[in-house]
């Protein structure tokens, strides 16, 4: 019986550089992903990342975000990712992840 055999490329990873992404992703209330997500930063420090993820929360950005309606609790997480090439990002794994909810004041007019 024959074998298929596959070939792959070995790749040195130590040779790429490592980033830590900041973003988000929007959910439903009925806890539903949705089509929403956007990159915050991205930063070679993970401890940036921490910061950048903080702030973000503390200083209520997302307020201040055009996001829509149908949005109202965001998953913010912290992704290291690999650059295998310009164009080519590689994710390793998710450092961490906190969910906020949307509270959307009504405007007075």
């Amino acid at each position: 019986m024959k074998q298929n055999r596959c070939s792959y490329t070995i790749l040195n990873l130590t040779d790429y550089k490592t980033l830590y992404k900041v973003w988000i992703q929007g959910y439903t209330k009925e806890g539903l992903l949705t089509s929403y997500c956007e990159t915050i930063s991205k930063h070679e420090n993970i401890l940036d990342a921490i910061k950048a993820a903080e702030d973000f929360e503390k200083k209520e950005v997302y307020k201040k975000m055009d996001i829509p309606e149908f949005v109202k609790k965001l998953e913010l997480s912290i992704e290291a990712i690999r650059i295998l090439k310009d164009d080519y990002e590689d994710p390793i794994g998710i450092m961490g992840i906190k969910d906020i909810k949307i509270n959307r004041e009504k405007e007075d007019k």
